[in-house]
């Protein structure tokens, strides 16, 4: 009749066990977190939790992406998606993230050369802050390039280009 193993016979099994199972390929690359007998399992679970932090890190240094949409010609609103824009670029740093801001519709004025918020405007821009006006509110409204702060580019469509950016994994933001 077979004799159950003690609790130290058993410990003794179960590391290289654990040991093995915690052996996992990642990304194509065989890595083992439990050397055989040398470690205990909390220990491989403390590697194991290294190794996949590590890895997150290093598959996640791509830059955030952001698309600021502002349809509102209120200068609250303006100041609030500008302030969010600021933090943004605080928060990630001028590496870490790519921002841009549609403005259209009642909203577009506000990227005139003579608005309160122009100097805000001209600020994101030198901090490489895509400003994009819709070419369809510039006609509606008479405006053309040229009224605008100088650095804004324009795009065909304001609504076309958000959703573009969303389609591209852009996080959307509408103060």
């Amino acid at each position: 009749m077979p004799v159950a193993p003690s609790r130290s016979e058993f410990t003794a099994l179960r590391r290289p066990l654990l040991s093995s199972l915690l052996c996992l390929s990642w990304l194509g690359s065989s890595v083992c977190l439990a050397q055989e007998t040398r470690a205990t399992p909390a220990e491989a679970v403390h590697r194991a939790e290294s190794a996949s932090a590590a890895a997150t890190t290093s598959t996640a240094s791509t830059r955030a992406r952001v698309v600021f949409q502002v349809s509102d010609g209120e200068l609250a609103t303006w100041q609030r998606a500008l302030g969010n824009l600021f933090n943004t670029l605080k928060a990630y740093g001028p590496d870490g993230v790519e921002i841009e801001l549609v403005a259209y519709g009642a909203g577009l004025p506000m990227l005139k050369k003579d608005s309160p918020v122009a100097a805000a405007v001209s600020e994101a821009l030198s901090r490489h802050v895509r400003l994009l006006a819709c070419e369809n509110t510039l006609r509606g409204l008479h405006l053309s390039v040229d009224d605008l702060v100088p650095g804004v580019a324009t795009v065909p469509s304001g609504v076309v280009e958000i959703i573009q950016r969303q389609r591209e994994g852009y996080a959307y933001i509408r103060p």
